[in-house]
Order: structure tokens, then C-alpha cells, then sequence
């Protein structure tokens, strides 16, 4: 519990901490339905750690749960290509960036996902992904050129705090009444 509200508290100093160009055009309104949709998303994807864990657990291979989580997503998906994706076919950067995203990011990643969910409780792998707003943002800072307040970088030790907290095991209290 420490852990999680470390990370909390982490994930929203490093939300604050990006300091915002003046050019930027969000209004309150889209931030908070943006926060409120990230909220939304960290629930699902919580669910589908759990879900593919159960999966596992109940002898379902690691490779198949993913498979058939994400084919299943990828019919329910398929309607929103017709409607939004005429881009996405437009050009050798759309098709390159697609087929990435597609491969290493999906694929891959989710694959050893998978695997690592085999060893692991879907609330800890679910926690562990917490490194990965830590990645984007130096990847940000140090590749597209962002600025991240003092905010920021304690939201970053912060993350890394609750994960360390995640390796150490509390030893149980044994109290003899000889």
C-alpha cells in the first residue's frame, strides 16, 4: 500500500512537473477529460493484467491468452480503421511508424508481458509498468527537447521509490512467548 501511494503520488508530481510551452493550446476542459481518460485507461488495463493472469493461472499459455485477448480487441477495433485510419496507408512514414508500433511495442512487448506474468502477481507486473512514463519522459527531456520542472524529477525519484519498495519483501515478525 505504501508502494502504490508512493507511485500515486509520483505519476501526478510528474504530470505537473512538464512545464507547459506557451504555444500550447489545451484549455482546462481537455486537460481534465485527458486525465480522466488516462484514469480510464490505467482501470482497463489493470483488468486485462488481472484477466490475462487468470488466464494463466487456469493453464492457458501465456502466448495464447495474449493472442486471444488481442485478436479479440483487434475485431472490436477493425470498425475504427474504416472510419479514422485513410491516413494510415497514406505514406511510407505511416506505414513504417504502423508496422513499429505494430511489432515491437505490441507484439514483442505484450509477449513478454505474458511471460513475465507467469512469475509474477498481475498487481506487481501492473506496477512495474510504471517505469514506462519514467522512460517516455527522458526519452521526451533528452530526444524531443521537453522541459520537466523540479515537480517532475521528484515525480520520477518518487516512481523509482515505489518500485524499489517493490523488491523488498517484508521479513514476518516471529515472536516467541517461551
Amino acid at each position: 500500500m505504501v508502494s502504490f501511494l508512493i507511485g500515486a503520488v509520483g505519476i501526478t508530481l510528474l504530470t505537473l512537473g512538464q512545464q507547459k510551452s506557451p504555444s500550447a493550446s489545451f484549455t482546462s476542459d481537455t486537460y481534465y477529460w485527458g486525465v480522466a481518460l488516462g484514469l480510464v485507461a490505467g482501470l482497463t488495463y489493470a483488468i486485462y493484467s488481472w484477466v490475462a493472469k487468470q488466464m494463466i493461472e487456469s493453464g492457458i499459455s501465456s502466448t495464447s491468452s495474449m493472442a486471444s485477448m488481442f485478436g479479440l480487441a483487434a475485431v472490436m477495433l477493425l470498425p475504427s480503421l474504416f472510419l479514422t485510419g485513410d491516413n494510415l496507408l497514406s505514406g511510407a512514414t505511416n506505414i513504417t511508424v504502423a508496422l513499429y508500433m505494430a511489432v515491437i511495442p505490441m507484439f514483442l512487448g505484450y509477449l513478454l508481458f505474458g511471460y513475465g506474468l507467469r512469475h509474477v502477481h498481475a498487481s506487481e507486473a501492473t506496477l512495474i509498468t510504471l517505469l514506462e512514463p519514467v522512460v517516455a519522459t527522458l526519452l521526451a527531456i533528452s530526444i524531443v527537447g521537453e522541459v520537466f520542472n523540479y515537480l517532475g524529477l521528484l515525480g520520477m525519484f518518487l516512481i523509482g521509490v515505489c518500485l524499489l519498495l517493490q523488491i523488498i519483501k517484508p521479513q514476518k515478525c516471529q515472536v516467541s512467548l517461551s
